[in-house]
């Protein structure tokens, strides 16, 4: 029963092993997405921050990550470890199956607002063509109005 709840429950957060402190990452609502900051070594050996954000597959899987002990945080409360004993070898089925549910959600919901977006755009853009036919109609042709006709009434 506990491991049918843990596949339909949501990943809220992600945390991991940083400077002996467990660092809490939490998912960006708008996308998806877990936004990582970690240090890189540039060409003559200095050294900065860079900050990009993943989805919860390649978040796990990065070398930052990766042997760092991940645990998902998961809505219903629940934690689960990513690796099996922490170690980057093994990752557990069940964390498994709910990464791949959260990346092919996010995946869906962004396709399907793009396809939203491109057809709101579509009807607009055909909205405007018709407007600017209707202005065309009405503005290209001059009438000569009776010389009894009152044009403000």
């Amino acid at each position: 029963m506990r491991r049918a709840k843990t596949m339909a429950a949501k990943v809220l957060s992600i945390s991991y092993l940083e400077n002996d402190e467990r660092k809490i990452v939490k998912v960006n609502p708008n996308n998806g997405r877990f936004t990582l900051t970690y240090g890189i070594v540039g060409k003559y050996g200095s050294t900065r921050d860079v900050s990009r954000s993943f989805n919860l597959y390649r978040f796990v899987t990065h070398e930052a990550v990766r042997n760092a002990d991940p645990v998902l945080t998961l809505n219903d409360g629940s934690k689960l470890r990513v690796y099996h004993g922490g170690a980057a070898s093994q990752m557990i089925a069940i964390a498994a199956g709910v990464i791949e549910r959260h990346d092919s959600q996010e995946t869906l919901k962004k396709n399907l607002l793009e396809k939203a977006k491109k057809k709101a755009l579509k009807m607009k853009g055909e909205s405007k063509d018709s407007d600017v036919q209707e202005k065309f109609l009405y503005t290209n042709f001059h009438f000569d109005y009776p010389a009894d006709w009152d044009e403000d009434y």
